[in-house]
């Protein structure tokens, strides 16, 4: 009897070290496909994403690492108004234009509001990178997210043809923007054409020098 219960524990702890080596390989695998295949930068858009998706995508943008845990991201999404503001201030944004019809999420860095953030942005201090940091890898995760859930996205900074103070002031209401700074509006939804079937933009360098070197 006690050898058969050995023999079933040594059965059931194989199978689950061969499981859970499965699950890792698995995981690798589908992180990897995302990172360089499915996250791409799209162009034209059939319609805007769930709006239960884009929170989720918004909850893994504000797990981003973040120093001093300042928290100084802000994202804002324009609603009818806020989009047609935006197409009276450059053309190509109106709607069934080039882009199509995505939503617009609107980001910025907030200063001031934290012990360790800056009081504004009229000087780069180590502080003002450091949140500049931490909401360029929010944004980065927002799109990953995105694109883990087959939905489009695009982060537009001078290409948009309108600045940044008048994406804040005019598209988003912003009254102050002297302790904000943009970082750029995210085109987000649906994608016209399948994103796996996009060619993936050629890495010149690669992972070799000078992009990687092993110092002595």
């Amino acid at each position: 009897m006690e050898t058969e219960t050995t023999s079933l524990l040594v059965i059931l702890a194989t199978t689950l070290a061969v499981f859970f080596f499965l699950m890792k390989s698995a995981k690798e695998k589908i992180v990897t496909t995302v990172l360089t295949k499915d996250r791409r930068s799209v162009e034209k858009y059939s319609g805007p994403a769930p709006r239960d998706a884009l929170m989720k995508a918004l909850n893994c943008a504000v797990h981003a690492p973040n120093h001093w845990k300042t928290e100084s991201w802000r994202f804002r999404m324009l609603g009818p108004a806020g989009k047609t503001k935006l197409a009276d201030l450059q053309e190509k944004f109106q709607p069934g234009g080039p882009f199509g019809t995505p939503d617009y999420l609107v980001v910025s860095i907030k200063a001031g509001e934290h012990a360790k953030s800056p009081k504004d942005f009229s000087e780069w201090t180590t502080q003002a990178l450091e949140d500049h940091a931490a909401c360029s890898c929010a944004i980065q995760n927002f799109m990953i997210s995105c694109a883990s859930q087959g939905i489009a996205t695009k982060w537009m900074t001078g290409k948009m043809g309108v600045s940044g103070a008048d994406m804040l002031t005019e598209c988003c209401n912003v009254s102050d923007v002297t302790t904000e700074h943009y970082m750029g509006t995210i085109l987000v939804g649906q994608s016209q054409v399948p994103m796996n079937t996009m060619k993936v933009p050629e890495r010149k360098s690669g992972t070799t020098e000078p992009v990687f070197q092993e110092t002595a």
